[in-house]
């Protein structure tokens, strides 16, 4: 699980990274915990949800997909991936999504 802290101190757990090889235009989805109120959580929980982050390719173009989204997890995302295989450019954009204020 990788931690990343933001700007405003508030901790963002990636749970697992997904790459779905092109099947769709948001190609890699990174699940998250999101550290938000005990409400939205069991919220969330009762829906069996993440937080997720839906990600393009070309993630930093005009074109692109960078999208805060939820999910359930499964085979349907694709193949479970580590953050260091993601292409430079997403990680870029994961970290820029994670450290706005």
């Amino acid at each position: 699980m990788t931690t990343l802290l933001s700007k405003t101190k508030v901790q963002y757990k990636i749970y697992k990274i997904w790459d779905n090889e092109g099947g769709s235009l948001d190609r890699y989805t990174v699940t998250f915990k999101y550290l938000s109120g005990k409400k939205y959580k069991k919220l969330m929980a009762s829906y069996n949800l993440l937080e997720c982050l839906c990600l393009s390719d070309n993630c930093n173009m005009p074109n692109g997909i960078s999208q805060f989204s939820s999910c359930q997890e499964g085979n349907h995302l694709g193949k479970e991936i580590l953050f260091d295989n993601l292409p430079e450019n997403v990680k870029m954009n994961i970290r820029n999504r994670m450290f706005q204020d």
